[in-house]
């Protein structure tokens, strides 16, 4: 999981070649223009 222990976001980002901003922003959710994009999940699992 990422950010809950398995990997960093830094990680992440080296792993996928995504600069860590970016990366934070899809996992936080955005929005660009009208349009909206959530988090790929909420909260902290069980």
């Amino acid at each position: 999981m990422i950010g809950t222990g398995l990997y960093t976001i830094g990680e992440v980002a080296t792993f996928t070649q995504i600069p860590v901003r970016q990366v934070r922003r899809r996992l936080r959710g955005y929005r660009s223009g009208n349009r909206i994009y959530p988090p790929p999940w909420s909260g902290r699992p069980n």
